[in-house]
């Protein structure tokens, strides 16, 4: 009875040693940092990565020397070897392992050693790959280069715009006898050129200071009853410092900007010439000005090499300003507060 009684537990230890190696293996990682693929096709998504060293399950089809299990486990899960040739990876090129969630997933046969325990571990082919240059290690060798940059080395921006805004429209106080009959409003353009560096304190080169400067011009038609004609031309030309701040990116293609700028308008000028049918007569009137602007900008990146498409809105806040007549007549044209709103489009170059 004892002797039996041995027999069938060596037997049954024997059938369990049999189905752990036929059912499981295990292999090593070689690499730095081994990627688990969902799918055997490198481009498919990366459901978890395994340090170097160490040990990992591997399907027990990859420990066997039959080719029709492999073509079997291919047609059990429908992969077509042209859903491969597309990116040069079929399953042949991957192990099938499982992830932390007891997922199936592969991994890439160059980036595992496989643990036989037999003369075949002289056999197993070497990675297609020098590990001293592991494909998966990214960490910098030390001592790093004096100047190497450790972030974004592009601290510069220099970019061009056009745009319109609102304007005022409270003309000169003309004669008010006249009636006026029609208005012509143009459309005002707004060319600007800002120049950025990024902030020195700022690593991650996000705020960055310059200097803008802008020139915009527009102009106004009044006709009056007596068949005369009042044209306003407005012209300014100001400069500011000019500081922004990146807030919101989305991957490396699109980034969101909000700025700041006071402006110094150091020329501020109307000329208002009035036609009549016998003559007329032009007067300039001009002035310093100081607003104040805000807004946000829109940056697409990279459309051409350093080259990003901006687009932007903006808010001006200008104070009440009373503008002098140039002859020295004490003639005077006041404007009131004012709020324009402007948009505008634009060309960036960072380098």
């Amino acid at each position: 009875m004892i002797k039996t009684t041995i027999n069938i537990l060596i037997v049954f230890f024997s059938l369990s040693i049999t189905t752990t190696n036929v059912h499981a293996g295990n292999g090593m990682i070689l690499v730095y940092e081994a990627p688990l693929f969902k799918e055997p096709n490198i481009k498919s998504k990366v459901v978890q990565k395994i340090p170097k060293g160490k040990i990992i399950y591997i399907h027990h089809k990859h420990f066997s020397d039959v080719v029709v299990e492999e073509n079997a486990v291919i047609a059990k899960n429908s992969y077509r070897p042209d859903q491969f040739d597309r990116t040069g990876n079929s399953l042949r090129d991957f192990y099938i392992t499982y992830d932390n969630n007891a997922n199936q997933s592969y991994i890439l046969k160059d980036h595992v050693k496989l643990i036989y325990q037999d003369i075949k571990e002289l056999e197993d082919p070497a990675p297609s790959f020098n590990l001293s240059n592991d494909p998966t290690d990214f960490r910098m060798k030390e001592p790093i280069p004096q100047h190497y940059p450790l972030y974004n080395s592009k601290n510069i921006r220099n970019f061009l715009t056009v745009g319109t805004k609102t304007q005022s429209y409270k003309p000169y106080q003309y004669d008010q006898t006249l009636e006026l009959n029609s208005k012509e409003y143009g459309i005002p353009l707004e060319l600007t050129y800002s120049y950025l560096q990024a902030a020195n304190f700022d690593k991650e080169r996000l705020y960055y200071f310059g200097g803008i400067l802008i020139y915009s011009k527009y102009s106004n038609q009044y006709f009056f009853e007596n068949n005369s004609i009042v044209e306003e031309r407005y012209r300014r030309l100001g400069i500011g410092p000019y500081l922004s701040y990146d807030f919101y990116q989305i991957e490396d293609s699109h980034l969101f900007t909000v700025f700041m700028s006071p402006i110094i308008y150091l020329i501020n000028e109307v000329d208002i010439t009035i036609t009549i049918p016998n003559g007329g007569e032009t007067q300039t009137f001009n002035n310093r000005l100081l607003s104040l602007r805000t807004g946000i900008i829109y940056q697409r990146l990279k459309i051409l090499n350093s080259v990003d498409l901006i687009l932007g809105a903006i808010l001006e806040i200008t104070p009440s300003n009373t503008l002098e007549a140039t002859a020295n007549n004490n003639n005077q044209f006041k404007k009131d507060n004012e709020r324009n709103f402007s948009s505008f489009i634009g060309f960036q170059l960072q380098i």
